[in-house]
C-alpha cells in the first residue's frame, strides 16, 4: 500500500531582467512524499517485503527509497524589430519521494526500533539532498535564462535554450552521483548503522532524473 502523507509547494520568485515589460518568472517547488508499508520480524523478511511492496523502478533493482524529479518549463517567444526574445513563463521542480514504513516495528526489540529510526532518517535525508540539488540548480538555470539576449530568430532562441538546459541537466546529474558517492563512502566505512544490512546482502536506493542508484 502506498500512501501520500504530505505534499508541499514552495514558491521562489526571481525577477526577469526585463520584468517591467515581461512580468515575473518564478521557480516553484512541488514535492510529494509517499510512504509504503513493509513488515517483518527480521531484516530478511523486511527485504522480502520491500520486493513485494516497494516503489517501481526502471533500473532493474528494487529500491528501499527513491526520488524521481522533473523540471517543468513553460515559455514563449516575443517578436521584436531586431529579432526574437525568449520569455520564460514558468518553471517548476516536481519531485516524488518514496520511503518505507515498518508496519510492525513495535514487535521488535527496542534496539532494533532505534536502528530503524536512525536508518529511516538516513534514507530520508539522502533523498532530500537530491531534491535540494535539483532545486538549487533549477534556480541557477532560471537565472541563466533571464540573461538571454535578443536572438536573430526564434529558432536560434529555442536552440540556445536547449543547449543551456542540457548544461544544467548535466550539472544536476553530476551532483547526484557525487551525493551517492558520499553516501557509499559512509556506508563502506563500517559504520554501525549499516551492519544489519550485511545479513540481507545489501539494498538499493534510487534517485534522480536519470535514476542514480546506490547499492550496498
Amino acid at each position: 500500500m502506498m500512501v501520500i502523507l504530505k505534499r508541499y509547494r514552495v514558491v521562489f520568485s526571481l525577477c526577469l531582467l526585463l520584468c517591467s515589460q515581461l512580468g515575473y518568472a518564478k521557480v516553484d517547488e512541488n514535492i510529494a512524499t509517499s510512504y509504503y508499508q513493509i513488515s517483518g520480524k527480521n531484516f530478511k523478511e523486511l527485504s522480502q517485503s520491500v520486493l513485494e511492496n516497494g516503489p517501481t523502478t526502471i533500473s532493474g533493482k528494487q529500491p528501499w527509497a527513491k526520488v524521481a524529479w522533473n523540471i517543468l518549463t513553460e515559455y514563449h517567444f516575443k517578436t521584436l524589430k531586431n529579432g526574437c526574445l525568449f520569455v520564460l513563463s514558468s518553471m517548476e521542480v516536481e519531485a516524488d519521494i518514496f520511503l518505507p514504513i515498518w508496519q510492525n516495528v513495535s514487535d521488535v526489540s527496542p534496539k532494533t526500533r532505534l536502528w530503524w529510526q536512525e536508518f529511516s532518517l538516513f534514507m530520508e535525508q539522502h533523498e532530500q539532498r537530491h531534491v535540494d540539488n535539483v532545486m538549487e540548480v533549477a534556480k541557477s538555470f532560471q537565472q541563466a535564462i533571464t540573461q538571454f539576449d535578443v536572438f536573430t530568430s526564434c529558432d536560434a532562441a529555442l536552440q540556445h535554450y536547449f543547449d543551456v538546459k542540457n548544461q544544467y541537466m548535466d550539472e544536476i546529474n553530476a551532483n547526484d552521483f557525487a551525493i551517492d558517492r558520499a553516501a557509499l563512502s559512509r556506508i563502506n566505512s563500517n559504520e554501525r548503522l549499516f551492519e544489519p544490512l550485511k545479513d540481507i546482502g545489501g539494498i538499493s536506493i534510487e534517485s534522480g532524473g536519470m535514476r542514480s542508484v546506490i547499492s550496498f
